[in-house]
């Protein structure tokens, strides 16, 4: 394992073959209301900024990670040391979107962009790596086992009631 400082925006991260795996050591997903409600604040506060076209850069915060080393693939497996609860709320975030635009009626017109939109989003859910004529779809992130199964199922939109 090597611990390396880079600075990358959330879009590199996902473009590139990273998937987080969160520790047995670190919580389970933790964020309450109040937490939610910052990020949806600060996401909005960029949108109004964007709308105005003023710079739109914001900081999130922080995600650290420790690299496994791997051989005979390309993903990188990630440990996520710090930043869990903002990457899979920011994983959340799109999904919502994604929700929102599969169930968009659309004119003839719109229907490929809405699904060039739909292919750009769900890099943020699953890394595909094709190996010897097969595609493995490898999720993205992965949160502590109390949560994973509940969240997964969030992620690819499915409907199922929280246990705790």
């Amino acid at each position: 394992m090597r611990v390396k400082p880079e600075y990358k925006s959330f879009g590199e991260l996902f473009r590139e073959q990273n998937v987080f795996n969160t520790p047995k050591y670190q919580r389970d997903y933790s964020w309450e209301e109040e937490q939610i409600s910052q990020f949806c604040k600060d996401i909005e506060e960029a949108l109004d900024c964007k709308e105005r076209e003023q710079s739109c850069e914001h900081f999130f915060g922080s995600i650290v990670c420790a690299q496994q080393e791997g051989v005979g693939s390309r993903k990188i497996d990630n440990l996520l040391v710090d930043g869990q609860q903002r990457l899979s709320t920011i994983i959340l975030f799109f999904s919502v979107i994604k929700e929102s635009l599969e169930t968009l009626d659309c004119q003839a017109d719109d229907i490929s962009f809405r699904n060039s939109l739909l292919s750009d989003i769900s890099k943020y859910f699953y890394y595909l790596e094709r190996t010897n004529r097969e595609t493995i779809h490898h999720k993205r992130i992965k949160i502590g086992l109390a949560d994973n199964d509940f969240y997964q199922i969030l992620i690819d939109g499915g409907s199922s009631t929280p246990s705790r």
